[in-house]
Protein backbone atom coordinates (compact mmCIF):
# COMPACT_ATOMS: atom_id res chain seq x y z
CA UNK A 1 0.00 0.00 0.00
CA UNK A 2 1.16 3.43 -0.67
CA UNK A 3 0.11 5.44 2.31
CA UNK A 4 -1.51 5.07 5.98
CA UNK A 5 -3.13 8.00 7.47
CA UNK A 6 -2.42 7.70 10.84
CA UNK A 7 -4.37 9.09 13.52
CA UNK A 8 -3.21 8.86 17.60
CA UNK A 9 -6.36 9.72 19.58
CA UNK A 10 -7.22 9.49 23.16
CA UNK A 11 -10.81 11.09 24.19
CA UNK A 12 -12.20 13.38 21.93
CA UNK A 13 -14.30 11.05 19.81
CA UNK A 14 -16.93 13.91 18.07
CA UNK A 15 -13.30 15.65 16.82
CA UNK A 16 -11.99 12.09 15.58
CA UNK A 17 -15.26 11.16 14.10
CA UNK A 18 -15.26 14.39 11.53
CA UNK A 19 -11.63 13.84 11.32
CA UNK A 20 -12.70 10.72 9.43
CA UNK A 21 -15.61 11.76 7.40
CA UNK A 22 -13.23 14.08 5.80
CA UNK A 23 -10.70 10.62 4.64
CA UNK A 24 -13.15 8.92 3.94
CA UNK A 25 -15.28 11.03 1.38
CA UNK A 26 -11.64 11.40 -0.08
CA UNK A 27 -10.54 8.26 0.10
CA UNK A 28 -13.30 6.12 -1.27
CA UNK A 29 -11.74 6.43 -4.94
CA UNK A 30 -7.94 5.36 -3.92
CA UNK A 31 -7.36 1.49 -3.08
CA UNK A 32 -3.54 2.56 -1.63
CA UNK A 33 -4.80 4.63 0.79
CA UNK A 34 -5.49 2.93 4.54
CA UNK A 35 -6.38 4.63 8.05
CA UNK A 36 -4.85 3.58 11.24
CA UNK A 37 -6.23 5.01 14.56
CA UNK A 38 -4.35 4.21 17.60
CA UNK A 39 -6.51 4.50 20.62
CA UNK A 40 -4.47 5.62 23.94
CA UNK A 41 -7.85 5.77 26.03
CA UNK A 42 -9.41 1.77 27.07
CA UNK A 43 -11.92 2.39 23.62
CA UNK A 44 -14.83 2.48 25.35
CA UNK A 45 -15.43 6.28 24.67
CA UNK A 46 -14.00 5.98 21.03
CA UNK A 47 -15.64 2.54 19.75
CA UNK A 48 -18.88 3.68 19.08
CA UNK A 49 -17.79 6.12 17.36
CA UNK A 50 -15.86 3.76 15.07
CA UNK A 51 -18.44 1.46 14.52
CA UNK A 52 -20.74 4.36 13.05
CA UNK A 53 -17.72 5.27 10.94
CA UNK A 54 -17.70 2.00 9.56
CA UNK A 55 -21.60 1.56 9.54
CA UNK A 56 -21.39 4.91 6.78
CA UNK A 57 -18.35 3.74 5.09
CA UNK A 58 -18.29 0.08 4.68
CA UNK A 59 -15.34 0.11 1.89
CA UNK A 60 -13.40 1.68 4.13
CA UNK A 61 -9.85 0.88 4.41
CA UNK A 62 -9.76 1.11 8.20
CA UNK A 63 -7.77 -0.41 11.10
CA UNK A 64 -8.42 0.42 15.03
CA UNK A 65 -6.41 -0.30 17.33
CA UNK A 66 -6.59 0.07 21.48
CA UNK A 67 -3.23 0.15 22.71
CA UNK A 68 -2.70 -2.27 25.50
CA UNK A 69 -1.57 0.60 27.40
CA UNK A 70 -1.61 4.67 27.79
CA UNK A 71 1.85 5.13 26.18
CA UNK A 72 1.41 9.07 26.01
CA UNK A 73 1.06 11.52 22.87
CA UNK A 74 4.84 11.43 22.16
CA UNK A 75 5.07 7.18 21.77
CA UNK A 76 2.14 6.93 20.41
CA UNK A 77 2.55 9.04 17.16
CA UNK A 78 6.24 6.96 17.19
CA UNK A 79 3.95 4.05 17.23
CA UNK A 80 1.80 4.99 14.29
CA UNK A 81 4.63 5.36 12.27
CA UNK A 82 6.25 2.07 13.56
CA UNK A 83 3.02 0.05 13.25
CA UNK A 84 2.50 1.07 9.77
CA UNK A 85 3.36 -1.48 6.98
CA UNK A 86 2.30 1.27 3.73
CA UNK A 87 5.57 2.87 1.98
CA UNK A 88 4.10 6.49 3.33
CA UNK A 89 2.65 7.67 6.57
CA UNK A 90 0.79 10.57 6.84
CA UNK A 91 0.40 11.57 10.48
CA UNK A 92 -2.55 13.54 11.19
CA UNK A 93 -4.23 15.06 14.76
CA UNK A 94 -7.47 13.64 15.77
CA UNK A 95 -8.68 17.21 15.97
CA UNK A 96 -7.34 17.93 12.33
CA UNK A 97 -9.11 17.97 9.21
CA UNK A 98 -7.77 17.42 5.10
CA UNK A 99 -9.18 20.18 2.87
CA UNK A 100 -10.55 19.19 -0.16
CA UNK A 101 -8.92 17.28 -2.91
CA UNK A 102 -5.80 16.71 -0.37
CA UNK A 103 -5.61 13.43 -0.71
CA UNK A 104 -5.12 13.21 -4.15
CA UNK A 105 -2.69 16.26 -4.21
CA UNK A 106 -0.41 14.77 -1.39
CA UNK A 107 -0.85 10.75 -3.53
CA UNK A 108 0.16 12.51 -6.49
CA UNK A 109 3.43 14.46 -5.17
CA UNK A 110 4.62 10.60 -3.60
CA UNK A 111 4.10 8.41 -7.19
CA UNK A 112 5.93 11.60 -9.25
CA UNK A 113 8.74 12.01 -6.79
CA UNK A 114 8.66 9.10 -4.12
CA UNK A 115 10.48 11.92 -1.55
CA UNK A 116 11.74 10.54 1.79
CA UNK A 117 9.59 13.27 3.68
CA UNK A 118 7.08 15.44 2.04
CA UNK A 119 5.50 18.28 4.32
CA UNK A 120 1.84 19.54 3.76
CA UNK A 121 1.01 23.00 4.01
CA UNK A 122 -1.29 23.85 6.50
CA UNK A 123 -3.61 27.07 8.19
CA UNK A 124 -4.33 27.55 11.78
CA UNK A 125 -8.50 27.38 12.45
CA UNK A 126 -10.92 28.00 15.06
CA UNK A 127 -12.17 25.07 17.19
CA UNK A 128 -15.14 25.28 15.06
CA UNK A 129 -12.97 24.29 11.63
CA UNK A 130 -14.85 27.24 10.02
CA UNK A 131 -12.87 30.35 10.12
CA UNK A 132 -8.69 30.74 9.66
CA UNK A 133 -6.05 33.01 10.04
CA UNK A 134 -5.49 34.89 6.65
CA UNK A 135 -2.61 33.30 5.36
CA UNK A 136 -0.88 29.39 5.68
CA UNK A 137 1.84 28.52 7.79
CA UNK A 138 4.16 28.80 4.70
CA UNK A 139 2.38 31.50 3.05
CA UNK A 140 0.38 31.43 -0.06
CA UNK A 141 1.35 29.20 -2.93
CA UNK A 142 0.12 26.11 -5.03
CA UNK A 143 1.84 22.95 -6.42
CA UNK A 144 4.63 20.43 -5.21
CA UNK A 145 8.25 21.78 -5.34
CA UNK A 146 11.41 19.39 -5.00
CA UNK A 147 13.86 21.53 -2.19
CA UNK A 148 16.60 20.28 -0.50
CA UNK A 149 15.68 19.43 3.44
CA UNK A 150 18.38 21.50 4.68
CA UNK A 151 16.91 24.58 3.43
CA UNK A 152 13.55 23.91 4.12
CA UNK A 153 14.41 23.07 7.56
CA UNK A 154 16.38 26.15 8.28
CA UNK A 155 13.41 28.77 7.71
CA UNK A 156 10.53 26.41 8.73
CA UNK A 157 12.01 23.90 11.32
CA UNK A 158 9.37 24.55 13.66
CA UNK A 159 6.54 23.92 11.11
CA UNK A 160 7.64 19.90 11.95
CA UNK A 161 6.21 19.99 15.23
CA UNK A 162 2.40 20.17 13.54
CA UNK A 163 2.07 16.45 13.02
CA UNK A 164 -0.60 17.01 9.95
CA UNK A 165 1.80 18.49 7.80
CA UNK A 166 4.22 14.84 7.92
CA UNK A 167 4.34 12.45 5.50
CA UNK A 168 6.90 10.10 6.31
CA UNK A 169 8.58 7.28 4.13
CA UNK A 170 8.28 4.87 6.37
CA UNK A 171 11.06 2.96 5.38
CA UNK A 172 14.01 5.04 6.28
CA UNK A 173 12.05 6.96 10.06
CA UNK A 174 12.07 3.37 10.97
CA UNK A 175 16.17 2.68 10.50
CA UNK A 176 16.72 6.00 12.73
CA UNK A 177 17.59 5.49 16.36
CA UNK A 178 14.69 7.69 17.64
CA UNK A 179 15.37 6.50 21.28
CA UNK A 180 17.44 9.27 22.06
CA UNK A 181 14.31 11.46 21.56
CA UNK A 182 12.34 9.65 23.60
CA UNK A 183 9.95 11.90 26.48
CA UNK A 184 10.28 14.94 23.78
CA UNK A 185 7.07 15.20 22.11
CA UNK A 186 9.32 15.34 19.14
CA UNK A 187 10.37 12.12 18.64
CA UNK A 188 8.88 12.37 14.94
CA UNK A 189 10.95 15.44 14.14
CA UNK A 190 14.39 13.75 15.30
CA UNK A 191 13.15 11.06 13.05
CA UNK A 192 12.54 12.89 10.52
CA UNK A 193 15.57 14.93 10.68
CA UNK A 194 17.88 12.15 11.27
CA UNK A 195 16.34 10.82 7.92
CA UNK A 196 15.96 14.03 5.82
CA UNK A 197 18.86 15.70 6.14
CA UNK A 198 20.82 16.41 3.39
CA UNK A 199 18.04 14.75 1.14
CA UNK A 200 15.95 16.52 -1.18
CA UNK A 201 11.95 16.64 -0.09
CA UNK A 202 8.38 17.35 -1.23
CA UNK A 203 6.85 21.04 -0.21
CA UNK A 204 3.18 20.62 -1.39
CA UNK A 205 1.94 24.59 -0.70
CA UNK A 206 -1.42 24.79 -1.24
CA UNK A 207 -3.10 24.30 2.06
CA UNK A 208 -3.79 20.62 2.72
CA UNK A 209 -4.81 20.84 6.23
CA UNK A 210 -6.71 22.94 9.38
CA UNK A 211 -4.92 23.19 12.37
CA UNK A 212 -7.59 23.66 14.96
CA UNK A 213 -5.44 25.96 17.39
CA UNK A 214 -7.86 28.04 18.95
CA UNK A 215 -6.17 28.33 22.44
CA UNK A 216 -4.55 25.97 24.95
CA UNK A 217 -7.27 24.19 25.48
CA UNK A 218 -6.84 22.92 22.16
CA UNK A 219 -3.86 20.88 23.12
CA UNK A 220 -4.07 17.48 25.05
CA UNK A 221 -0.69 18.79 26.41
CA UNK A 222 -1.75 21.94 27.81
CA UNK A 223 -0.89 21.37 31.15
CA UNK A 224 3.32 20.73 29.82
CA UNK A 225 2.83 23.70 27.66
CA UNK A 226 6.85 25.03 28.40
CA UNK A 227 8.23 21.01 28.76
CA UNK A 228 6.64 20.82 24.83
CA UNK A 229 8.05 24.21 23.66
CA UNK A 230 11.33 23.55 25.15
CA UNK A 231 11.79 20.45 24.46
CA UNK A 232 11.58 21.35 20.89
CA UNK A 233 15.18 22.21 21.09
CA UNK A 234 16.91 19.65 22.62
CA UNK A 235 15.86 17.65 19.68
CA UNK A 236 17.12 19.47 17.59
CA UNK A 237 20.53 19.60 19.24
CA UNK A 238 20.08 15.44 19.83
CA UNK A 239 19.62 15.14 15.69
CA UNK A 240 22.22 14.87 13.54
CA UNK A 241 21.81 19.07 12.68
CA UNK A 242 24.43 18.67 16.54
CA UNK A 243 27.39 18.25 13.14
CA UNK A 244 26.25 21.15 11.36
CA UNK A 245 26.50 23.36 13.91
CA UNK A 246 25.72 26.77 11.63
CA UNK A 247 22.62 24.74 10.36
CA UNK A 248 21.98 24.12 13.44
CA UNK A 249 21.81 27.62 14.69
CA UNK A 250 19.64 28.80 11.64
CA UNK A 251 17.30 26.27 12.73
CA UNK A 252 17.33 27.18 16.60
CA UNK A 253 16.74 30.99 15.46
CA UNK A 254 13.66 30.17 13.36
CA UNK A 255 11.73 27.64 15.79
CA UNK A 256 12.66 31.24 18.17
CA UNK A 257 10.84 33.25 15.56
CA UNK A 258 8.01 30.93 15.80
CA UNK A 259 7.29 30.36 19.19
CA UNK A 260 8.16 33.55 20.57
CA UNK A 261 8.95 31.87 24.27
CA UNK A 262 10.73 34.97 25.32
CA UNK A 263 8.18 37.11 24.53
CA UNK A 264 6.66 38.82 27.12
CA UNK A 265 3.25 39.35 24.87
CA UNK A 266 3.26 35.58 24.48
CA UNK A 267 3.95 35.14 28.07
CA UNK A 268 0.89 37.23 28.52
CA UNK A 269 -0.89 34.57 26.40
CA UNK A 270 0.13 31.94 28.63
CA UNK A 271 -0.88 33.55 31.63
CA UNK A 272 -4.41 34.68 29.99
CA UNK A 273 -4.52 30.71 29.39
CA UNK A 274 -3.48 29.40 32.65
CA UNK A 275 -0.28 28.37 32.41
CA UNK A 276 1.91 30.68 33.17
CA UNK A 277 2.50 31.34 36.83
CA UNK A 278 5.45 32.25 39.23
CA UNK A 279 6.18 28.25 39.28
CA UNK A 280 6.33 28.05 35.36
CA UNK A 281 8.85 31.51 35.57
CA UNK A 282 10.96 29.90 38.42
CA UNK A 283 11.36 26.66 36.53
CA UNK A 284 12.13 27.82 32.86
CA UNK A 285 12.88 31.39 33.04
CA UNK A 286 14.70 32.11 36.48
CA UNK A 287 17.76 31.83 34.37
CA UNK A 288 17.33 33.18 31.05
CA UNK A 289 20.14 35.63 29.98
CA UNK A 290 17.56 38.06 28.60
CA UNK A 291 17.95 41.35 31.07
CA UNK A 292 16.84 42.48 34.07
CA UNK A 293 14.09 44.22 32.96
CA UNK A 294 12.59 41.61 30.81
CA UNK A 295 12.70 39.40 34.37
CA UNK A 296 11.15 42.17 35.86
CA UNK A 297 8.30 42.31 33.55
CA UNK A 298 8.35 38.12 33.08
CA UNK A 299 7.83 37.92 37.16
CA UNK A 300 4.89 40.38 37.16
CA UNK A 301 3.12 39.00 34.12
CA UNK A 302 3.33 35.69 35.95
CA UNK A 303 0.88 37.35 38.90
CA UNK A 304 -0.86 39.37 37.21
CA UNK A 305 -4.66 39.06 37.06
CA UNK A 306 -6.10 36.61 34.35
CA UNK A 307 -9.50 38.37 33.50
CA UNK A 308 -7.72 41.50 31.93
CA UNK A 309 -5.32 39.21 29.98
CA UNK A 310 -8.54 36.78 28.77
CA UNK A 311 -10.64 39.54 27.53
CA UNK A 312 -7.41 40.96 25.41
CA UNK A 313 -6.91 36.89 24.18
CA UNK A 314 -9.97 36.23 23.19
CA UNK A 315 -10.28 39.66 21.01
CA UNK A 316 -6.95 38.58 19.69
CA UNK A 317 -7.96 35.22 18.36
CA UNK A 318 -11.42 36.53 17.27
CA UNK A 319 -9.29 38.85 14.72
CA UNK A 320 -6.91 36.11 14.28
CA UNK A 321 -9.33 33.52 12.91
CA UNK A 322 -11.54 36.03 11.29
CA UNK A 323 -11.81 34.60 7.95
CA UNK A 324 -13.99 32.05 6.43
CA UNK A 325 -12.16 28.32 5.51
CA UNK A 326 -13.39 28.14 2.12
CA UNK A 327 -11.64 31.88 1.88
CA UNK A 328 -8.58 30.72 2.51
CA UNK A 329 -8.35 28.06 0.83
CA UNK A 330 -10.36 28.74 -2.24
CA UNK A 331 -12.62 26.13 -2.29
CA UNK A 332 -16.01 24.56 -0.75
CA UNK A 333 -16.07 24.79 3.00
CA UNK A 334 -15.04 22.26 4.95
CA UNK A 335 -18.22 19.64 6.17
CA UNK A 336 -18.51 19.99 9.55
CA UNK A 337 -20.30 17.04 10.78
Amino acid sequence: MLLTITIPTYKRPELLYKNLVHIFEQAASHDDVGVLVLDDSDGTVNEPWIARIRKEFPQARLDYVVNERNLGIDENIKNCILSSTSEYVWLLGEDDLLTPNALATVKAALVQKRPVFLFANYIYCDDTHTHSAEAPVLGAGQGATVVRFNEFAAENIWALGFIGGCVIRAADWKRQDVSKFKGSYYSHVGGIVDAALDQDIVVVRDVMVLNRAEDVNTFTWSKSTFDVYFSFYDVLRKSRLSGKPELLARCEHAAGHLFKIYSLAWLAAKRADGVYDADAYRNYYAGAPTGAGWHMAARAIAVFPRGPLRILRRMHLRGRFSQTVSATIGRAEARTA
